[in-house]
């Protein structure tokens, strides 16, 4: 029976074209190694200039000297951070200057606000009748909060740390998601782009230096599979989310390149 009360005119009829950009990107790996400064480069990229940084760890003051024009917001509890995401999930928290919203929100890291949530149903009475209530609960919420934020009209990039899963029948060690419960399995079929950051030793010149790398290689031993493999199923080095996008929109960087060119030429 038809819903009439749901007006046609709420849905938003677009051209496949129109709908061919990322909506939520994960970015995992081992902690300090430069993930928080390679998602908030997100506001060099033409189109998201208005970006917000959630900040679950007190991980920000890396940003400052990158991208200071990254608005970043405080959550140190768990009922601020679900406050801050329903804010923008409703449009109630918006860029200060313009008073528009978001066009990029970044969760830094998703892994500590899944930590502190669980915290919470831990302390709830039914966890006290039922061992796996926080579990299950953990699950729920972890599921909505990243179905919501991956539908949402802004792009969400997660943050999340690493952990090594060893399958102690094979013996093959996969480097996953650091997350509770079945979350780390559940989790990752929701982003549209999954990358592990890392640094590695290269040679150059004779000698050796650390560079930065993110890693979208579809692979057996990372947790890896995105919606753009056929643009981006490789290995980036000094990554920047410049680089990135260029693989994924190039149109994106076209027009903002014609503009820039044709003010040049007056």
């Amino acid at each position: 029976m038809a819903d009439k009360e749901l007006g046609l005119q709420k849905f938003a009829i677009k051209k496949a074209a129109a709908v061919g950009t990322p909506k939520s990107i994960l970015i995992y790996g081992p902690p300090k190694k430069g993930k928080t400064v390679f998602a908030t480069s997100i506001i060099d990229v033409p189109g998201f200039e208005r970006v917000l940084l959630v900040d679950v760890e007190g991980g920000s003051s890396s940003v400052n000297a990158w991208h200071p024009n990254v608005d970043v917001i405080e959550t140190p509890t768990a009922r601020e951070f679900t406050r801050v995401v329903e804010a923008l999930l409703n449009n109630e928290l918006v860029e200060p200057e313009s008073g528009l919203p978001y066009q990029v929100v970044i969760i830094d890291t998703l892994d500590k606000a899944q930590e502190r949530q669980l915290e919470v149903y831990a302390a709830d009475p039914k966890s006290a009748k039922d061992g796996f209530f926080k579990w299950g609960a953990l699950k729920t919420w972890t599921a909505k909060m990243a179905d919501y934020l991956h539908m949402a009209p802004f792009l969400t990039i997660f943050i999340a740390h690493q952990d090594d899963d060893k399958d102690e029948s094979s013996g093959v060690v996969t480097t996953t998601v650091l997350l509770a419960g079945k979350s780390r399995f559940t989790f990752p079929s929701t982003p549209d782009i999954i990358g592990h950051f890392s640094v590695v030793t290269v040679e150059e010149d004779g000698k050796k230096a650390p560079r930065r790398i993110v890693d979208f290689t579809v692979s057996d031993k990372l947790i890896t599979g995105q919606r753009y493999a056929d643009k981006i199923n490789g290995k980036f080095i000094d990554p920047t989310m410049e680089k990135i996008f260029r693989n994924i929109e190039p149109k994106r960087f076209e027009a903002n390149e014609s503009v820039t060119s044709t003010k040049g030429n007056k």
